[in-house]
């Protein structure tokens, strides 16, 4: 995901993600790089405020499990 193009829903602009934090008992958040009017941006959103190929970004993920 890091590198991926996205969509910021609540303000409907495309970004770039740069980041991806994971914490027990909340939402993943993504740090994405944007243009907006007041020039570039860095913010982290969650999950569910921004959209790759308008999927959701928690539907977006696979799960990798080790075989012993």
């Amino acid at each position: 995901m890091i590198g991926a193009r996205c969509r910021i829903l609540l303000g409907d602009y495309d970004g770039n993600v740069v980041g991806k934090r994971s914490y027990l008992g909340e939402a993943d958040r993504f740090a994405v790089r944007y243009l907006d009017s007041s020039g570039p941006q860095e913010r982290w959103f969650q999950a569910h405020e921004i959209s790759f190929d308008g999927r959701e970004a928690e539907g977006n993920v696979v799960e990798f499990r080790r075989m012993a």
